[in-house]
C-alpha cells in the first residue's frame, strides 16, 4: 500500500477553451449533484437535488452547442428524495441513481418504446437497514456490468451489490455482497467516502474521502484511494487499498474517468476541476499524477464526468450551471513541470526571420512515459517528418529520461529541458486546436511566435549544422 502527497506544485489554468454553458430551471436544471454520459455518448444525464429529477440531455457530440440545453426527458420520482450521483450500466439500458437523503438506490431500465428513453417508474429499488444504504452519495457499474458500488456517507462505507441479484431481486431490503465499513477506511487513516468510480478496465475501483460532520467518526484524511477488484467479479474487490493520495482540498465531491483508462477529473468546493494522470500499469507509488486544474467559471463544483468519445468534460456546478470544457487535453503537466501530451504529438519550433541567425528548426516530441512503444512512434514519425523538412532539425524529449538512450541510439540528439514548460504550453494548445480541426491525434507542425523563442532563447542549445 503506498500513501502519498502530491499537491506541492499544483497549478491551475485559469482559460481552457469552454464550449458550452448552460444554467437555470428552463434547462431543467436544480442543484444539479451529478452528471454522467452514456456509453454512446448520445445522452448525459444530471441529478438535480433540488426537486428530486433527472433530466436526460441529448448530446449532438461534434455539433453546436454540443449538449442540448433543454432536457429530452425528465424522470420525477418520489424515490428520487435528493438525488446525488447516477450513473449509466456498460451496455446504456440501465441508469443508476441514488438518493442521498433518501437512503435508497433506484435503478431505471430502457423502455421497450422509444419513447421515452427510461420510464418514470424504477425497475429496482432498494432501501432499509440491511441494503447498508445510508447517506449514499455516489454510484458506479463496473465496466463489465456485474457490480454496483456506491459510497455511503455516514458509517456505511462502500456497497459493493451484484447487479444480476439486484435486477432479479423481489425483496426491497436486499444485502450488498460486500462491505468496507468507515471504521475500515478509518483504519487506513481515510474519511468516510463521497465519490468512486470504477476504472474503466475494470480493474480498480478509485475513491473520494472527505470528513463529514454528521458522521459518527469525523476523522481521517481527505484524499483517494485505490481498491484492486478481484478478477472472479463475483469476488468484489481486495478490502487493503494499494494507493492511499492525500490532498489539500477538503470536500472532494465527485470523480470521472475518461474512456482510455488514462486520465480522471475530481471535484470540490475549490470551484477547480483537479485532473490526474492515471497509470493503471505503474508500481502503486506511481499510479497517480496530479497535473494542471481548471478552474471553473460557476461556484462550486459537484459532478465531473468525460463523454463517451473522451472529448469533453462536463462539469455541474452550485450555482445551477453545466459547463463543458473541450480543450481540457491542452493542460496536461506532470508535478516537475514537464509538459504532458498525446503519444503522437509534434510540435515544429522554426527560427523566425527576426531572430538570431543559425538556430535551426527543431521538433519537440510531448510523451506521457517511459514506454519503449512511445520511442518507436516518436522514432518512427520524426524519421518521416526528418525526410520532408526543408531544414534539419533535432529532437527534444520531455519528461522522461528515459527516453533520451532510445532515440539517442536512432540519431536524434535527444535532450531533457524541464524549465520551458510555459513557452511549450502555447505550441500545444495551439497543436490541439489545429488536431480537433482535423483528425484526432494527427501529427501536426505548429510554430511559435517569434517573441517567444527570443524569450526562451531555446534555440542555443540547438548549434547550427
Amino acid at each position: 500500500m503506498n500513501t502519498s502527497k502530491n499537491d506541492s506544485t499544483q497549478q491551475t489554468v485559469e482559460d481552457p477553451t469552454v464550449d458550452q454553458i448552460f444554467a437555470g430551471n428552463s434547462c431543467g436544471l436544480n442543484r444539479p449533484e451529478g452528471i454522467c454520459y452514456s456509453p454512446s455518448n448520445k445522452y448525459a444525464a444530471i441529478a438535480n437535488s433540488g426537486d428530486d429529477s433527472i433530466s436526460v440531455y441529448i448530446n449532438r457530440n461534434n455539433f453546436e452547442p454540443r449538449i442540448e440545453s433543454e432536457p429530452y426527458l425528465t424522470i420525477k420520482n418520489a424515490c428520487l428524495h435528493y438525488v446525488h450521483d447516477l450513473d449509466f450500466s456498460p451496455c446504456g439500458t440501465m441508469l443508476a441513481a441514488i438518493a442521498r437523503e433518501g437512503h435508497s438506490l433506484s435503478i431505471f431500465h430502457k423502455s421497450e418504446q422509444q419513447q421515452p428513453l427510461f420510464d418514470n417508474n424504477q425497475k429496482v429499488f432498494i432501501k432499509g437497514s440491511k441494503t447498508n444504504l445510508s447517506y449514499p452519495a455516489s454510484v458506479s457499474f463496473d465496466p463489465r456490468g456485474q457490480q454496483l458500488a456506491v459510497a455511503n456517507r455516514q458509517t456505511g462505507g462502500i456497497s459493493i451489490f451484484k447487479v444480476p441479484e439486484l435486477v432479479s431481486a423481489s425483496a426491497l431490503n436486499i444485502e450488498p455482497e460486500q462491505i468496507i465499513s468507515e471504521q475500515e477506511l478509518l483504519r487506513f487513516g481515510m474519511a468516510a467516502p463521497h465519490g468512486l468510480s470504477f476504472s474503466p478496465d475494470g480493474r480498480f475501483l478509485v475513491v473520494l474521502h472527505k470528513r463529514y460532520y454528521l458522521t459518527e467518526n469525523a476523522q481521517g484524511n481527505h484524499g483517494i484511494s485505490v481498491f484492486k477488484t478481484h478478477p472472479n467479479s463475483h469476488m468484489g474487490i481486495y478490502p487493503t487499498p494499494i494507493v492511499m493520495f492525500e490532498t489539500s482540498g477538503s470536500c472532494l465531491h465527485s470523480i470521472g474517468f475518461h474512456p482510455d483508462n488514462q486520465y480522471f477529473a475530481t471535484s470540490s468546493e475549490k470551484s477547480e476541476i483537479d485532473l490526474y494522470q492515471w497509470q493503471s500499469t505503474a508500481a502503486p507509488k506511481d499510479m497517480i499524477l496530479r497535473l494542471p486544474s481548471i478552474r471553473s467559471l460557476g461556484n462550486e463544483v459537484k459532478g465531473v464526468g468525460f463523454s463517451g468519445d473522451g472529448t469533453q468534460l462536463a462539469a455541474c456546478t452550485s450555482n445551477d450551471q453545466v459547463i463543458v470544457h473541450s480543450d481540457w487535453l491542452t493542460t496536461k503537466s506532470s508535478n516537475e513541470g514537464n509538459l504532458k501530451s498525446d503519444i503522437d504529438t509534434f510540435v515544429s519550433i522554426k527560427t523566425p526571420p527576426n531572430a538570431t541567425p543559425n538556430k535551426p528548426e527543431f521538433l519537440v516530441y510531448y510523451t506521457i512515459g517511459g514506454n519503449k512503444a512511445y520511442a518507436d512512434a516518436a522514432i518512427l514519425s520524426a524519421k518521416s517528418l526528418k525526410k520532408t523538412s526543408s531544414v534539419g532539425f533535432d529532437l527534444l524529449a520531455l519528461c522522461d529520461e528515459k527516453l533520451v538512450p532510445l532515440l539517442s541510439k536512432n540519431g536524434f540528439n535527444c535532450r531533457v529541458f524541464p524549465n520551458y514548460e510555459s513557452e511549450l504550453d502555447v505550441a500545444a494548445r495551439r497543436l490541439k486546436v489545429l488536431e480537433d480541426k482535423t483528425v484526432w491525434g494527427y501529427d501536426q507542425i505548429v510554430y511559435l511566435d517569434a517573441d517567444v523563442i527570443a524569450d526562451a532563447d531555446i534555440g542555443q542549445f540547438f548549434p547550427s549544422n
